[in-house]
């Protein structure tokens, strides 16, 4: 929901985390949590209905496939439109319907290969402005483009 709502500023880590929430849902019941059937078809009507919803968190959890209490709940706790209100990860972590199941000690062997290879794959810092700065100085008809691009992309996912 920050990020639909224009905020300059918020944190990556916990938008990320709804928007687990939101693929979650879809492995799970295999349609979109803020979509309705008989939804408007017009790409600008339903954007503005769906919109709204996640603003909202204005979803439910169809009765096929039965799911569990613990699941619903998790959802409850991810799907939370205030940051401040919603699962961390090490919430997610400890949740029943995410624990259950796993071996004894497989969490610390994830804390165990990030130790290990603490900057591998990272970029250096040089490299980040180089590209931030090669960003920067794309003309205003490439980012018209690039704009356009998004945008018919944007379109499709929303049509299809």
């Amino acid at each position: 929901p920050e990020v639909i709502s224009g905020l300059r500023s918020y944190d990556g880590q916990l938008a990320d985390i709804w928007s687990c929430g939101c693929v979650l849902y879809v492995m799970i019941f295999c349609e979109y949590p803020f979509e309705r059937e008989g939804d408007p078809t017009t790409p600008h009507r339903r954007n503005a209905i769906v919109s709204q919803r996640i603003r909202n968190a204005d979803y439910r959890i169809p009765d096929n496939p039965p799911t569990s209490p613990e699941l619903k709940d998790l959802l409850s706790k991810i799907l939370v439109v205030d940051p401040k209100h919603r699962a961390t990860i090490a919430d997610i972590i400890r949740h029943p319907w995410f624990s259950r199941g796993l071996p004894k000690g497989v969490l610390d062997m994830n804390d165990k290969l990030v130790a290990e290879k603490q900057h591998a794959g990272y970029q250096s810092e040089a490299e980040i402005r180089a590209i931030v700065d090669e960003a920067a100085e794309a003309s205003p008809a490439q980012n018209r483009h690039i704009d356009s691009m998004i945008d018919e992309e944007f379109m499709d996912i929303t049509e299809g």
